[in-house]
């Protein structure tokens, strides 16, 4: 579904969620979303990490663990097209002080690597916690081939190698508009932890990024809508809203749909169904999109 269709079948509004305060949720059982409205990025990461069962659910003493953030482009935050650095950060020193063993930053860049991690900011802003924890990722010799059973396309890929090695895969995408799939956001985002991604676009996109996301499902999705890209993703420019809200959800898929249908795309809304590649994810039971039935926990710190 290219950007032209994605809009015709984006007629109909996502309807109401059941967004409530902390309070009303029992203590022990995390919401399904969070979403923190801040401009402070470091707590807001923070309090939404902690809302959906806090770092510990997910990160133990001893892990390996990898971050995939969209760090691609050679642009700055205000073109909103990788994931803000503060936030990245904030993510590598949560797992740090949860007793991670190694934290690898990585992305398979778009842009000329050094341009990318420089632009970005993520590598200042990460090796100030974590020194010399962010790489862009291009060389083959560092991906393995792996099979993908039960593919509906992508019968196998290569994927990096530490990826493959790591104990916790922690998704951390910018919120964006996408001129192929309609909207980047985790599933979409994973694509940049493989070595050849072309095919994609030639072979049917969003059963690849469904076949895809089947063998790399994160632990959890910490999402970026603090500057949201609404038209002219994946790189920009583009039209470019601040919204300050950083969501976070155990459920990458589920995070998907919420943020797609939380926010316009090409100035209208959209359903989790207009989305092909979440649609595909519902279909093999790789996570929800019944965004009506989510329990959702809202706070404006």
């Amino acid at each position: 579904m290219n950007r032209r269709d994605f809009l015709k079948t984006s007629l109909i509004s996502a309807g109401a969620l059941s967004i409530a305060p902390a309070e009303l949720f029992g203590a022990d059982i995390p919401p399904d979303i969070a979403v923190i409205n801040t401009t402070d990025i470091i707590k807001g990461v923070q309090r939404a990490i902690e809302l959906i069962g806090g770092i510990g659910r997910f990160v133990k003493n001893g892990d390996k663990v990898v971050i995939k953030p969209n760090m691609s482009f050679a642009s700055g935050i205000d073109v909103a097209a990788n994931t803000n650095p503060i936030a990245v950060a904030a993510i590598v020193e949560l797992c740090r002080d949860a007793g991670a063993k190694k934290i690898s930053v990585l992305d398979n860049t778009l842009s000329n690597p050094r341009d990318a991690l420089s632009y970005s900011g993520i590598e200042t802003a990460c090796n100030k916690i974590v020194k010399g924890c962010v790489s862009a990722v291009k060389d083959e010799r560092f991906f393995s081939e792996v099979s993908i059973k039960g593919g509906a396309i992508l019968k196998t890929t290569k994927i990096i190698k530490e990826v493959l090695e790591a104990d916790v895969l922690i998704a951390a995408p910018k919120v964006k508009s996408h001129g192929g799939a309609g909207v980047s956001i985790t599933m979409k985002g994973m694509m940049g932890l493989i070595y050849s991604r072309s095919s994609f676009h030639i072979s049917g996109l969003h059963e690849c990024i469904a076949d895809l996301y089947s063998v790399l499902k994160p632990a959890f999705t910490l999402m970026d809508a603090i500057k949201v890209m609404t038209t002219g993703g994946p790189g920009g420019p583009g039209n470019v809203k601040d919204y300050n809200e950083i969501i976070a959800a155990a459920d990458g898929v589920a995070g998907d749909a919420f943020a797609a249908a939380r926010y316009e795309w090409y100035g209208r809304k959209v359903t989790p169904m207009n989305v092909g590649y979440l649609k595909e994810a519902a279909k093999r039971s790789l996570g929800r999109i019944d965004i009506e039935n989510f329990k959702v926990i809202s706070e404006k710190l």
